[in-house]
């Protein structure tokens, strides 16, 4: 299963993301219903144009025009091309990371996405080679670090992990993923420091409803575990997993985060790149459709949600940005393109064992991950540029041209860009920056 964790961000006012994205450095220039847009993939801005922009916009693409002139006919414009750094020139950067920090876990969880055959056989990484991981991904200029797993709780070292990566090596925002059943009130509290967000998994809303997901129902451990973090200091995000059966409980995740006063950010049950998952719990055919609804019901009531890239902003995107803007790192040291692509064909070296893959090599592999099929659906969709082609580890893990879960994704957009063109004048086409 695919982790969302990060900003949550309201589609309720239509605001645009400001999300870093992939990195060639071009413009794109799309046209989604009857709003031009114009996106930077280099930073992830948006910039919806009026009819008379259009020309001014593609002229200062081209070169043709400079920034100051395009100022003095459309200041508006000129003030959106500046904040989103077009015609700059930007290397690529790594963004953010997983660091799993054990094999061991005590559940067995459909969609696991990092689950292979060593689990609970192999003994745990030393914190000397964590560490070694960690001055790794901070030379790639990483933000935001998700601890990962198996289950990160069952290390009794993790808090020196965690001050490891927040204090030796800089890392701005570091989040555990965790399933929630190891409570232990002392842990939380020397790891509450070092945390920006504790994402807690859950299978369900309530007591009564059936685990999918876990196969055994523990809602109450959840919620006591959330509330020992909040008490330890810790701001938590509970993450369910939909899927098939449970798209409709949507409304009641949101309703519980509420009462436990957390975030909530959904996961949506994928195979990763080898292709493994529980087959009739994904969704198919019109419950595509329906999640999308459901998705957007919950932006226009208000609601601070996110489903994957879904609605975390609005942002111009050349790819899902695995190798390229995610790295993964597994509990062995292997370098993977990111967390759902735990596979020998994607490795790109190790770091307990070696220095792991340089810009070059990383950026290579990228290429042949999100090498394209002229083929896909995608070349001729309008909402190319904004979900990027959706995750590549789905796709190649379904066995298709097309993330499985492009029809959720079009009919979300779709939803996002009526519901601007009904509300929004021509004078507020304009991308707000965040």
């Amino acid at each position: 299963m695919g982790d969302t964790v990060g900003k949550h961000l309201s589609f309720g006012n239509f605001r645009f993301g400001r999300k870093r994205s992939n990195v060639e450095n071009e413009i794109r220039f799309f046209r989604v219903g009857r709003v031009p847009m114009m996106g930077n993939p280099a930073t992830g801005h948006l910039i919806g144009l009026s009819d008379d922009e259009v020309a001014v916009a593609r002229a200062f693409a081209a070169g043709e025009v400079p920034l100051d002139a395009v100022a003095g006919v459309h200041g508006a414009l000129a003030d959106q091309l500046r904040q989103g750094a077009y015609g700059a020139r930007r290397l690529p950067w790594v963004r953010s990371a997983y660091l799993h920090v054990t094999h061991r876990c005590n559940l067995c969880c459909e969609g696991c996405y990092s689950w292979e055959g060593h689990r609970n056989r192999l003994p745990d990484s030393t914190v000397g080679e964590l560490r070694r991981a960690l001055r790794f991904l901070s030379r790639q200029g990483i933000d935001e670090l998700n601890v990962s797993g198996g289950e990160p709780f069952l290390r009794d070292d993790l808090p020196a992990v965690l001050e490891a990566a927040a204090i030796e090596f800089g890392i701005p925002s570091i989040n555990i993923l965790t399933n929630g059943t190891v409570l232990d009130p002392a842990l939380l509290q020397a790891c509450a420091p070092f945390v920006s967000m504790l994402s807690v998994s859950f299978d369900g809303a309530s007591a009564d409803d059936a685990a999918w997901v876990r196969g055994e129902q523990r809602f109450d451990e959840l919620v006591a575990f959330a509330r020992a973090a909040q008490d330890a200091g810790m701001s938590v995000c509970i993450t369910p997993t939909l899927h098939r059966w449970n798209m409709e409980d949507v409304p009641r995740y949101i309703a519980l985060a509420d009462a436990l006063g957390v975030q909530v950010g959904f996961s949506l049950l994928s195979p990763t790149s080898t292709g493994e998952v529980r087959h009739d719990l994904l969704p198919r055919g019109d419950d595509l459709h329906r999640l999308a609804r459901l998705m957007l019901e919950a932006a226009e009531g208000g609601e601070e949600v996110a489903v994957e890239s879904l609605a975390c902003g609005l942002a111009c995107r050349d790819n899902c940005g695995a190798g390229i803007t995610s790295l993964s790192v597994a509990a062995d040291g292997s370098v993977y393109p990111c967390h759902m692509m735990h596979d020998a064909r994607f490795c790109m070296g190790n770091v307990f064992t070696g220095d792991g893959p340089t810009c070059e090599e990383r950026l290579a592999m990228a290429e042949r991950v999100h090498a394209w099929d002229a083929e896909s659906a995608c070349s001729a969709c309008d909402f190319r540029w904004l979900c990027g082609g959706g995750c590549r580890a789905r796709t190649l893990g379904a066995q298709t041209r097309e993330d499985p879960y492009c029809e959720t994704h079009r009919a979300f957009f779709s939803g996002v860009f009526d519901q601007i063109e009904r509300h929004l004048t021509k004078e507020d086409h304009h991308a707000v920056s965040h």
